[in-house]
């Protein structure tokens, strides 16, 4: 039956962490540290062969923590979209991110 209430405004904060709750990370793998996200190659170095770029599950494996990998696709158009994405994604500490091209044929 319909209450005439915004079910959104209604819907309990199921976000909210009370002050007793932890939160911990773990990863079933060692710490392996990755080359910086932000850190541009050498001006002196051309660019890397294509087949670097492909998606591989070792990219992937270099990239998961706690078996979750975030993925974003754009072109050129959404370069400020993306962009914007990875800085606020890397400012909160997360580097399993991974950011894919898709080109219109």
């Amino acid at each position: 039956m319909f209450s005439g209430k915004d079910p959104v405004l209604e819907a309990p904060n199921s976000s909210a962490l009370s002050d007793q709750a932890t939160i911990s990370v773990s990863s079933d793998k060692p710490l392996k540290l990755l080359k910086p996200i932000w850190e541009p190659p050498p001006r002196s170095k051309g660019m890397p062969p294509v087949e670097s770029f492909r998606l591989t599950k070792e990219l992937v494996g270099e990239r998961v923590k706690d078996n979750i990998i975030i993925v974003t696709f754009g072109n050129y158009a959404f370069m400020d979209f993306i962009l914007g994405w990875v800085k606020h994604l890397t400012d909160l500490g997360l580097s399993n991110l991974l950011v894919g091209e898709f080109l219109w044929l």
